[in-house]
């Protein structure tokens, strides 16, 4: 496909008591390489949304944000790092889309690496209740790339709101004569 335009179903994987939902979360292990760990069932959609789509279609789709950070979240991100191009995260939190649905919605826009596109910075607008851009900022790919692994949930503050490591000094003691 050019475009693919997705809300996949959401259902964690804490419910241990259905047989038919355990037997399919096998399933999705055996199918998807992004179906790692305690994952919802939106992960495995979202992989089999991006081998729909033709080099260079695109892909938008909403997700909850807590795969940004979660540590079932790593294989889905490490994925779509090698095999898309990250356009735009559109965070909207304490927005409620759906009224049965409690959980921090963002907006995923990617494109199937091959089509050409040329490495484009990453897009990241932070949206209030409205959907209307609180604050914008861009990341380039190559940090997104390096940060797959880790998360990306710091990648949706603006940098000057960004942890960052300090700065390796003198440990306690050293260099002073006690």
């Amino acid at each position: 496909f050019d475009r693919v335009i997705a809300n996949p179903p959401f259902r964690n994987g804490i419910e241990a008591r259905d047989p038919e939902w355990l037997a399919q979360r096998v399933a999705w292990k055996a199918r998807f390489e992004t179906a790692r760990g305690a994952f919802d069932s939106y992960v495995p959609f979202v992989q089999r949304s991006v081998e729909l789509l033709r080099s260079g279609g695109r892909l938008a789709i909403i997700l909850p944000d807590k795969w940004l950070a979660a540590s079932y979240g790593a294989a889905l991100r490490s994925w779509l790092a090698r095999e898309t191009v990250l356009l735009q995260l559109l965070p909207a939190p304490r927005t409620r889309p759906f009224d049965d649905a409690d959980f921090e919605p963002l907006v995923l826009l990617c494109e199937r690496r091959g089509g050409g596109t040329p490495s484009v910075d990453l897009q990241v607008d932070r949206l209030d209740g409205g959907l209307r851009a609180l604050d914008s900022h861009r990341i380039p790919q190559a940090e997104a790339l390096a940060l797959a692994e880790e998360g990306w949930g710091p990648l949706l503050k603006p940098p000057s709101k960004r942890l960052r490591p300090l700065e390796s000094g003198p440990m306690l003691g050293e260099g002073r004569d006690v």
